[in-house]
């Protein structure tokens, strides 16, 4: 199942537009940061053999307002270890490898057996009146298939408060029958017929806004990860 976006161009009068469009880094960096990486790996991971990998890329907020660092950081925590329900970034990874270790002893014939998970945060923009955070997340741990959803988060970095679309437009209503035109136009549909007897998934066959919202110098863009509205 594909994931679907919906691109509103740059006539939506937005309140923030320092930043720049397909998720390029913003040069000016207003809050101070570090990247911090985990991987960890079990196994034989570059050949023949089983393996479980995994890679975690964040940013740590500091020597900005105190309570802005800890807004932010409890947020990265919390959508990282919320994988396993644990506390921290480094359970989650220690986790992920003893699950790994555990089924790799217990069905040793599934010796090629490969499982894998990354979760990258990206900071899209920095500025002023802008912190805005790209989450994604992919990966394979058996089953049919695997999983990837990207999440967007946009704070107003003066306050740590994450933005909501109220925050962004006044007519939250309108952008959304713009929107949803928009969305019809973009998948080919029909528009006099509904939404839910094309193929999507939408509560009560109204469409609706999600709150995975980008922000950019070109506007709004919104995406729907995988079974969530098709």
């Amino acid at each position: 199942m594909k994931h679907i976006s919906i691109s509103l161009i740059a006539f939506l009068t937005l309140i923030l537009v320092n930043s720049c469009s397909n998720d390029k880094l913003i040069v000016e960096a207003f809050m101070n940061l570090e990247n911090k990486a985990i991987n960890e790996s079990y196994g034989v991971c570059d050949g023949e053999g089983a393996c479980g990998k995994i890679d975690i890329e964040y940013p740590i907020f500091s020597e900005n307002n105190k309570d802005v660092d800890n807004k932010i950081n409890s947020e990265i925590t919390k959508s990282i270890s919320s994988f396993y329900d644990v506390k921290t970034i480094k359970e989650t990874s220690e986790l992920f490898i003893k699950d790994f270790a555990d089924f790799a002893k217990e069905f040793p014939e599934a010796g090629n057996n490969k499982w894998n998970v990354s979760m990258k945060y990206r900071v899209t923009t920095n500025t002023k009146d802008l912190l805005a955070l790209t989450f994604n997340m992919e990966g394979y741990t058996g089953g049919a298939h695997g999983f990837r959803t990207t999440t967007y988060t946009n704070y107003n970095p003066n306050t740590g408060e994450k933005l909501k679309l109220t925050d962004i437009v006044n007519d939250v209503d309108k952008l959304r029958l713009i929107a949803r035109d928009t969305f019809i136009e973009e998948n080919d549909l029909d528009p006099s017929e509904s939404l839910n007897t094309q193929g999507f998934w939408f509560l009560d066959d109204i469409f609706s806004l999600n709150n995975n919202f980008k922000i950019s110098s070109e506007g709004i863009t919104f995406f729907y990860n995988q079974y969530e509205i098709a």
